[in-house]
């Protein structure tokens, strides 16, 4: 694991590159007074920082006669980062290729929360895609838990995670178990000690 952190930047790896899909919580509301927060892939990692032409961006404005307009944009037109239409897409559905995108997406009223599907340019006509949580309030628009497929070119499912390898996770439980039977062996030792302390 390892942790991101940086000037408005923040992220919390699940998993690395290698593996196929990285994932990280995003947290960031955007309000009337913080207007603008980010969801940012470059390189296999995942941020919370604006990076030129590699980030999506949630910003929230005062809307004529009241209210607030969400807009969703890529920070560079073209080959930047975009957003998969419609917002949002339904969990489980494929984000790749075959989407309708689109650099802003404006959203004038409130909606359900749900799951954006975003792409991220990786070079020429290539692509990482991937998801990030929406969540709508009254007052602003927050990035929740965000996905992104590390291989380019490949559709992800709106809401998948890595999976965990066997191999890896056999080595955790021989880990654990290992370190148990060492604190039992000196449990025993210190008791046996005790014992012969005590006669």
């Amino acid at each position: 694991m390892s942790l991101l952190a940086g000037a408005g930047a923040a992220g919390v790896m699940a998993d690395d590159a290698a593996a196929g899909i990285v994932t990280a919580d995003v947290s960031g509301t955007a309000t009337l007074s913080t207007p603008n927060i980010y969801f940012s892939y470059a390189s296999g990692t995942i941020s919370n920082a604006q990076v030129s032409g590699t980030s999506i961006r949630g910003n929230v404005s005062p809307a004529k006669g009241g209210g607030l307009t969400r807009i969703v944009a890529g920070m560079m037109g073209g080959a930047g980062s975009q957003v998969a239409s419609p917002v949002p897409v339904a969990s489980g559905s494929s984000i790749g290729p075959t989407n309708t995108w689109n650099g802003v997406v404006a959203l004038h009223h409130l909606g359900n929360g749900g799951y954006w599907g975003v792409r991220f340019p990786a070079g020429g006509s290539n692509f990482n895609y991937g998801w990030v949580q929406v969540a709508y309030t009254p007052t602003g628009l927050t990035f929740g838990n965000g996905a992104v497929e590390t291989t380019v070119n490949t559709p992800i499912a709106a809401g998948a995670v890595p999976e965990i390898d066997p191999a890896s996770a056999g080595s955790a439980v021989s880990l654990v178990a290992g370190v148990l039977a060492m604190v039992e062996q000196r449990r025993r030792k210190r008791f046996a000690a005790a014992g012969s302390l005590a006669g």
